[in-house]
C-alpha cells in the first residue's frame, strides 16, 4: 500500500509542476515544434466508412460498384474491405492538402494494390496452369511498377522531412544566440506587476 501511495504523490507532483509556468511566447517556433499532435476529430466507423465509400465513388466509380456488389453477396468481406480504406483514407487525404503530387502517385499505388489483389483472387480461381502462369507474370508487373512507385514517394517524404529539419535546426540555433536575450524577456515578464488601472 506504501508504494501505491508513494507513486500517487509522484504523480500529483509531475502533474502539478508542468502547470507551473506558462509557456515562453518570445519565439515562434517552425511548424514542427508549434503546432501539437494533433488527431483529427473522433468519428464513428459507420460515419469513417461512408466517406471513405465516397471517396471511392469519386475516384474509382469501378471498384465502388464492385464493393456494393460484395456488401450484398458477401457481408464479411465487404467490412474487411471497408476497414482498409477508412485507415489508408487518413493519409490520402493529410497528401491531398500538403502534397498534391504526392496524393495523385498515392492514388496510382492504391489502384495498383487493388488490381493486384483482384488478380490475386482469380489466381486461385484459374483452372488451368497456362491461365495461371499468365496471371502470376502479370501480379509480377505490377508489383514492380508498384515498388518503384513506393520508393518514389519514400523519397519524397524524406526530402520533406530533410526540409523540416533544416528549419528546427535554424530554429535551434536562433535560440541559441538569443539565449540571453530569451531569459531575460521571461524573466521580466515574471516580475513585472501591473498597474491598479490597467487591471481589467
Amino acid at each position: 500500500m506504501k508504494w501505491l501511495t508513494g507513486w500517487l504523490v509522484t504523480l500529483v507532483l509531475l502533474v502539478s509542476t508542468s502547470y507551473a509556468q506558462p509557456p515562453e511566447k518570445s519565439f515562434h517556433a517552425p511548424p514542427l515544434l508549434e503546432q501539437p499532435f494533433h488527431r483529427g476529430p473522433e468519428v464513428g466507423k459507420a460515419k469513417g466508412t461512408e466517406k471513405s465509400l465516397e471517396w471511392l465513388k469519386e475516384e474509382f466509380p469501378e471498384k465502388y460498384e464492385k464493393l456494393m456488389q460484395l456488401k450484398e453477396e458477401k457481408p464479411h468481406k465487404f467490412r474487411m474491405q471497408a476497414m482498409r480504406l477508412r485507415k489508408g483514407l487518413g493519409m490520402l487525404n493529410r497528401l491531398k492538402k500538403e502534397d498534391p503530387k504526392a496524393y495523385e502517385m498515392s492514388k496510382e499505388l492504391f489502384r495498383l494494390e487493388e488490381e493486384v489483389r483482384e488478380l490475386a483472387e482469380n489466381y486461385k480461381k484459374a483452372e488451368t496452369l497456362q491461365q495461371r502462369d499468365e496471371i502470376k507474370n502479370e501480379i509480377q508487373e505490377i508489383l514492380d511498377e508498384a515498388f518503384n512507385l513506393k520508393l518514389t514517394l519514400g523519397k519524397r517524404r524524406l526530402q520533406n522531412l530533410e526540409g523540416k529539419l533544416a528549419e528546427l535546426q535554424e530554429f535551434l540555433r536562433n535560440r541559441k544566440e538569443h539565449k540571453e536575450e530569451i531569459i531575460t524577456r521571461r524573466l521580466e515578464e515574471l516580475l513585472k506587476e501591473e498597474e491598479e488601472y490597467l487591471k481589467w
